[in-house]
């Protein structure tokens, strides 16, 4: 009855647009629990390249427990981890050996990356308020490094 109504109400494209949804529910419910189900795996890579970020630079406490580290404690930890990529290329095996598949996912946008120091850097520092100026630096830096390597 309410169905009804609305599609009363409704003009000719909102009808239009329930009609195809109702004909293809399945295919298209399907294709957002498939992404929802990527975006759960993107955020737990990020979780555990956090972790491993903050068990090899900081001291500051891990993910988990009591005290979380600020924006300047994932300032220092992404410089240290940029620096090192610059110098190490194995770097970035030992921050994500675990992470599978090889992918992370923004925490603030709906938006899937390949494990990359760049993009690692960015989901992470933009996820912790690192300042915009700090995150360029490291992102160009390490963008460069990848360029002449290639």
């Amino acid at each position: 009855m309410i169905a009804e109504i609305f599609r009363s109400l409704s003009g000719s494209l909102a009808r239009t647009i329930v009609d195809f949804y109702l004909t293809h529910q399945i295919v298209l419910n399907l294709i957002v629990a498939c992404y929802g189900i990527i975006l759960l795996l993107g955020h737990r890579n990020v979780k555990r390249i956090e972790t491993a970020l903050l068990s090899r630079y900081s001291s500051a406490s891990l993910p988990g427990s009591d005290t979380r580290p600020d924006s300047t404690t994932w300032s220092t930890v992404l410089t240290q981890f940029a620096t090192d990529f610059l110098e190490d290329r194995d770097t970035l095996d030992e921050v994500t050996g675990k992470v599978k598949p090889r992918f992370i996912a923004s925490p603030y946008f709906f938006s899937i990356y390949q494990v990359k120091p760049p993009q690692i850097i960015a989901v992470i520092g933009k996820k912790h308020a690192v300042p915009r100026s700090v995150l360029d630096q490291l992102i160009n830096s390490t963008k460069e490094q990848e360029r002449t390597q290639e």
